[in-house]
């Protein structure tokens, strides 16, 4: 059986290449150029686990300051107000004649725990809206359900009126 050699910088710091169970282990002296190489490779692992590790525990320390802390007020971070409405430019043909635009509609919803008389506010909602079936309106009204849609897409003249009825319980959304 062939004996796998161990090899030995010039440290005299052993390297195990491996050997047979059974056999001892022969040794090789490493001199010269190929020692200095195995300890420049050697200081460049070391140097880069230290920076790894340090790295990981930057970030893991940073993130127990977040758990424990939370973020602070002054958020840095980038997003769109949840209040600001996006609105869309015309599209236009290559005279400028408007082709498409966006029209902001209003849509139309119900708070039945705030309805006063079921029936009554039904009839006069239906006056303004003659689309909605009256019993159907009446029995959502009545519903007591903190949110019930009524009609989508109402046109700037339907909200003002339905607006003017004075109905509680009636409440719009972009």
């Amino acid at each position: 059986m062939a004996r796998k050699p161990r090899v030995y910088a010039a440290s005299h710091t052993p390297l195990v290449l491996g050997h047979d169970i059974i056999s001892k282990p022969q040794t090789i002296r490493v001199d010269g150029v190929r020692a200095a190489g195995l300890e420049a490779s050697r200081r460049r692992i070391n140097f880069t686990t230290i920076v790894v590790a340090g790295l990981f525990f930057i970030v893991g320390a940073r993130l127990i300051e977040l758990a424990v802390r939370g973020s602070s007020d002054d958020s840095r971070i980038a997003a769109a107000s949840i209040n600001q409405t996006i609105h869309r430019p015309d599209i236009v043909d290559r005279n400028g004649e408007v082709m498409a635009t966006d029209i902001v509609t209003a849509s139309l919803f119900v708070d039945a725990r705030y309805v006063i008389d079921p029936q009554q506010a039904a009839h006069e909602l239906v006056g303004v809206l003659p689309d909605l079936n009256e019993a159907d309106v009446a029995k959502k009204f009545a519903s007591g359900r903190p949110f019930i849609w009524l009609k989508r897409d109402l046109t700037p003249r339907q909200q003002y009126a339905v607006h003017n009825l004075g109905i509680p319980g009636l409440e719009f959304q972009r």
